[in-house]
């Protein structure tokens, strides 16, 4: 092991993971404060930036972008009382409400500490859950495998929003999708219709970029020209907030304001962590949790909604604790907890690491770098953070309509960049208008992802097992650890029908 801490350091001291760190912590915040673009958006644009890149430097570039993506979404809600990411909601509560009574930049600085210091213990608690998880998971086989990953799909109950139905035909067609190309054990063409560009199937990155970025601007643009170029209605003075001499803590002093609230922190991060580690959930609804509990914890519950300092940071440190925990089940299982780890695995698979158990194994220095990387991004958004404050500020009232055009060069180039073919540019302009029709008709589009992704790799093992056994599916009950996921499949779907239910019952309560 200690050999392969030392390969390890070796591969983060490298000036290009530093320089890539740092270029995706710049980003995320830029990307993040813009509302509507959103953490996952930026990290799709940016995967096809790293091809030329090591592996290490261009999975720091998008842990960069990741972590520092859902702090930027801060900025907006707390300026102009618009998340600029979902996981910014709970944090508009009370950030906004500051701005209005003229403590913006403390809010600010308040933010960034807690954004910090939770991303920093959910990466500790990643490098501790994930060394121990990854050991018992070698020990698995394809019918284990086949069980967890069925399990795993019920994450689709978990992100299908108000509406199971829908949810389950975004997955239906994700799977679709996952099954056109070369059958995986067989090696025979299957769905090709005739084209043989499709004979590796549909390249991930672009598809995604397709759903999250494209569809996004479709969208936003049907909002029409006149509200494209319209501003942010700021009802906080910018040019006042930050205006030269006016008041802020020092970097040193603001950390020692901010230890005072530690213990708001602390256990609002570790709550994220809780969230983080389950697939499914998301940093939005540990935000909201963090803050409704320090809200019940609190002495002084009355001022939360009406500028809390305290609920500023637990909204935040909440979010912010889901960053680390959300990539234990991506890196042991090689199962998306989220959509942004979805994008993930897909970077991380493109740069030949592939997630699971033999990762630890084969792929033992990489491992230990990122986990390096992720610390590095935690230090480079602290002082990244507080010197980029009052110009990303600004960034807000930028107007969307020379924003767009910028965005749509960059996925057209970086989706070409994947394979160097003009197919690709297909995939991607197809992948935007299914995101549009989805987002237009309320389907969720997490679900098509995580089928995508997971769909292949659960075929391939419900194959492989009932090889092993001669055909006979009795192999999935007969082993403990199978058998144990499959009624916790059944379990789950039972939870998640009884929730649609509820959610039928709601209309005739009131």
């Amino acid at each position: 092991m200690v050999e392969e801490v030392m390969l390890a350091f070796n591969l983060v001291f490298e000036f290009e993971v530093f320089l890539a760190v740092i270029l995706g912590v710049l980003g995320g915040i830029l990307i993040g404060v813009l509302p509507g673009l959103t953490a996952t958006m930026a990290v799709a644009i940016l995967v096809p930036v790293t091809f030329g890149m090591s592996p290490i430097a261009a999975i720091g570039m998008l842990v960069g972008v990741y972590k520092s993506g859902i702090h930027g979404g801060s900025v907006s809600a707390i300026l102009i009382h618009t998340p600029g990411t979902p996981a910014a909601a709970a944090t508009a509560l009370d950030g906004y409400e500051l701005a209005k009574q003229g403590k913006s930049l403390k809010a600010l600085d308040m933010d960034l500490y807690a954004s910090v210091f939770a991303s920093t213990i959910s990466a500790l608690a990643l490098i501790f859950i994930a060394l121990p998880l990854s050991r018992l998971t070698q020990m698995l086989g394809s019918p284990e495998y086949f069980a967890i990953l069925v399990f795993s799909l019920t994450i689709i109950g978990g992100v299908s929003g108000r509406s199971i139905t829908k949810g389950v035909i975004s997955g239906t067609i994700g799977l679709l999708l996952s099954s056109v190309g070369m059958d995986p054990m067989y090696g025979s063409p299957r769905f090709l219709f005739g084209m043989h560009e499709l004979s590796g199937g549909f390249s991930f990155i672009p598809l995604l970029i397709g759903m999250y970025a494209l569809s996004e601007i479709f969208i936003q643009s049907e909002q029409g020209r006149k509200e494209l170029r319209k501003r942010p209605e700021v009802t906080v003075d910018l040019k006042d907030a930050f205006r030269k001499g006016e008041n802020r803590d020092g970097l040193l002093e603001g950390l020692i304001n901010f230890s005072k609230y530690i213990r708001t922190a602390v256990y609002s991060t570790f709550y994220g962590i809780g969230i983080g580690v389950l697939p499914g959930i998301g940093p939005a609804i540990a935000s909201f949790l963090a803050y409704s509990e320090s809200r019940r914890r609190s002495q002084k519950p009355e001022e939360y909604g009406k500028g809390s300092i305290e609920g500023l940071i637990a909204a935040e440190a909440g979010n912010n604790g889901v960053t680390g925990a959300t990539m234990v089940p991506l890196l042991t299982l090689g199962i998306p907890g989220d959509t942004t780890m979805a994008v993930l695995l897909g970077a991380l698979m493109v740069h030949g690491l592939t997630p699971g158990p033999l990762l630890f194994e084969e792929n033992a220095p990489e491992v230990y770098a990122i986990f390096a990387t992720l610390i590095i991004a935690c230090v480079a958004l602290l002082f990244i953070g507080y010197l980029a404050i009052p110009f990303f500020s600004r960034v807000v009232t930028v107007p969307k309509a020379f924003l767009f055009p910028i965005i749509i060069v960059m996925c057209i180039v970086g989706s070409y960049a994947v394979n160097n073919r003009i197919f690709e540019i297909l995939v991607l302009f197809g992948g935007g208008l299914l995101g549009y029709v989805f987002r237009k008709y309320g389907f969720p589009l997490a679900p098509v992802n995580i089928a995508f992704l997971l769909g292949p790799m659960v075929e391939m093992n419900m194959r492989q097992s009932l090889v092993i056994s001669g055909g006979d599916p009795l192999i999935f009950l007969v082993r403990p650890v199978s058998a144990t996921f499959l009624a916790l499949t059944l379990v789950s779907i039972y939870f998640i029908a009884k929730r649609v239910r509820l959610e039928k019952l709601k209309p005739d309560k009131t």
